[in-house]
């Protein structure tokens, strides 16, 4: 088999244009799949990406590089494995930042709707007994919380329950501390 046949199956060669030699066979495999690579990586996170690494290699070595092996037998080789893994391994890390920062994004945005639909429900009270009362309502309904009160002081050690929605609290049960 001559050296040249076997990119030639897969990519043909497609000569000069205007005198300007078209870039072809390896180069463009080594691009194709570093493309690949990037995709896996991007859709399947770090571990596909780095197998789809470790493959691209071996399909490179064994349809481009002659004669036709499967393994690392060159520093090029090294250098392109070790390419096509810094590609999946950065691409998956930067892909699993920007899903944690959307995630963050959107916790924050349901925040700010809920804390803006309470603060609404607050300032269109006339008094602000009123507010007081409608409020535990409006945060089991919003929050997604089984029960809220609003507890004032009555004495040094004593509360009562001024305002509640959901689960009615016991009046023996001291109230849970609001964790933020």
């Amino acid at each position: 088999m001559a050296r040249g046949s076997g990119p030639s199956v897969i990519l043909p060669r497609l000569g000069d244009r205007d005198g300007v030699p078209v870039v072809h066979g390896p180069a463009v495999a080594a691009l194709l799949y570093l493309l690949v690579v990037f995709v896996i990586a991007i859709r399947f996170r770090r571990g596909p990406g780095l197998l789809t690494s470790v493959l691209a290699l071996v399909g490179l070595d064994y349809l481009f590089a002659f004669p036709y092996t499967l393994g690392v037998e060159s520093i090029r080789e090294g250098v392109t494995l070790l390419a096509f893994l810094l590609v999946a391994e950065v691409t998956s890390g930067l892909v699993v930042r920007a899903r944690g920062k959307q995630a963050e994004a959107e916790t924050r945005a349901w925040e700010s709707r809920a804390l803006y639909s309470v603060s609404d429900a607050m300032t269109r009270s006339v008094l602000p007994e009123e507010a007081l009362r409608a409020l535990p309502e409006h945060i089991v309904k919003i929050v997604g919380v089984p029960k809220c009160a609003i507890y004032l002081q009555d004495g040094p050690a004593t509360l009562s329950v001024y305002s509640s929605a959901g689960v009615s609290p016991k009046p023996d049960d001291p109230p849970e501390p609001a964790t933020v």
